[in-house]
């Protein structure tokens, strides 16, 4: 076995070095690609998917911090929450279309800031995460 792989090492420096450079790539690229997917997709998704996909979002946002605020009796979450709800709606239903993506990229970060600042406080509280 060892005789095989002596005599075939070239094809795993070879297999690495493309892994490698494959990496390098992808690494290197996948910023640019994320941060041009919301314009992409802005022209492909419709409003109202837009806003049921939000919807969704901040139901199940409600329901983890409604949930998890048992345990941890933060609020903080659901003040970060509350103001990814109305950077949402300002977004969608509020000010001109040129300002909406700006409004809700906010609402979408503070909802992120929320769910993971509730994930924290979760984890440092809970310890067997059975209920």
């Amino acid at each position: 076995m060892l005789k095989k792989l002596k005599k075939h090492s070239h094809l795993l420096h070879k297999t690495g070095f493309y892994l490698s450079i494959v990496c390098l790539i992808h690494c290197l690229a996948t910023p640019f690609i994320v941060t041009l997917l919301p314009f992409v997709g802005k022209n492909h998704i419709s409003h109202s998917s837009e806003i049921v996909l939000v919807g969704v979002s901040i139901l199940i946002g409600i329901f983890l911090l409604t949930k998890d605020y048992q345990v941890h009796h933060n609020k903080l979450p659901f003040y970060m929450l509350s103001a990814a709800v109305l950077f949402q709606f300002l977004g969608f239903f509020w000010v001109p279309s040129n300002l909406e993506t700006p409004f809700v990229v906010l609402g979408s970060l503070f909802m992120a800031v929320a769910y993971v600042l509730n994930w924290r406080l979760h984890r440092t509280v809970c310890h067997t995460h059975e209920h």
